[in-house]
């Protein structure tokens, strides 16, 4: 996931000088591949779901913003790029409940 979070991080770098780099899209292709996770282990279930149920919530509010006129002002950009940083480490934590062993999250 660190890979996958600084391979994104470099592609934005590239792309955020131009004007079709798309912030929100990047937010919601990260909310809609948490959503896709499996089932969770008993003990962090309900602690999983209600984040993923949060993310999807923030979905209607994704589509808001794509509605507003671009390009984003630079600020708004730095705070999307920073919200989608924030989501890819909550990403990381429901693939470890998803799929990592009990050790490997007692030791976590």
């Amino acid at each position: 996931m660190e890979r996958e979070r600084e391979l994104g991080n470099e592609s934005n770098e590239s792309t955020r000088s131009e004007e079709e780099y798309d912030p929100v899209a990047e937010v919601q292709r990260v909310i809609e591949s948490v959503v896709q996770f499996g089932d969770y282990r008993r003990t962090q279930r309900r602690e999983c779901h209600n984040l993923v149920r949060r993310f999807k919530l923030m979905l209607p509010i994704l589509e808001e913003l794509r509605d507003l006129p671009q390009p984003f002002p630079k600020i708004g950009v730095a705070w999307l790029v920073k919200f989608k940083d924030a989501l890819l480490f909550a990403k990381d934590l429901l693939q470890l409940c998803s799929q990592g062993s009990k050790i490997h999250l007692v030791i976590n």
